[in-house]
């Protein structure tokens, strides 16, 4: 289901961060999916944060929402994860990169996940070992990264996603030392 009102909320957001001495760079929109780099200082920091909004409207919702400064609805890491599981027939490399850094940043067993991920879509577990399995890593270098990763690790970690999803085991990526 689509939210009708997206692209409301999508430019009272952008406004109210722009009010508030931000500079917003649209990086890509569309009806169901928006995009912005968010610069500090109207635009003189090089620091930058990516922002990505979907419109996607799920009666499926697990875990809490979490408020900070003058968002007060973001979604949680594991909410999220489920909603990347659910979608990976894309073959999004942003979908990817972004389930291994959630991997790499939260304690979940997968069996849970995959479970949640098919409450929300008819998502079957040796689909996902499937995208995974089947993904051109190479696509990452398309990604604009805030720092630099080393695209080697993501094959052998995915790897490990792929056997702990088999195993229906704890996600094995979390105890391991970020390396990007």
């Amino acid at each position: 289901h689509k939210d009708s009102y997206f692209g409301d909320y999508i430019q009272k957001i952008t406004d109210s961060l722009i009010d508030n001495n931000f500079k917003v760079k649209p990086y890509g929109i569309s009806s169901t999916f928006a995009t912005f780099h968010i610069f500090d200082n109207k635009g003189k920091s090089k620091k930058k944060l990516n922002l990505d909004f979907i419109n996607e409207k799920s009666s499926v919702h697990f875990g809490d929402y979490y408020s900070s400064g003058k968002f007060s609805k973001i979604d949680n890491m594991r909410n999220i994860l489920s909603n990347k599981i659910s979608i990976i027939s894309r073959q999004e490399p942003k979908d990817i990169a972004d389930i291994w850094f959630i991997c790499k940043n939260l304690d979940f067993r997968w069996e849970d996940i995959i479970y949640e991920a098919g409450e929300k879509r008819l998502v079957e577990e040796i689909f996902v070992v499937e995208c995974l399995r089947t993904f051109q890593f190479e696509k990452l270098s398309n990604i604009k990264w805030i720092k630099p990763v080393n695209i080697e690790n993501f094959k052998p970690d995915c790897d490990i996603i792929i056997e702990n999803i088999i195993t229906k085991s704890e996600n094995k990526l979390f105890t391991k030392k970020m390396e990007t």
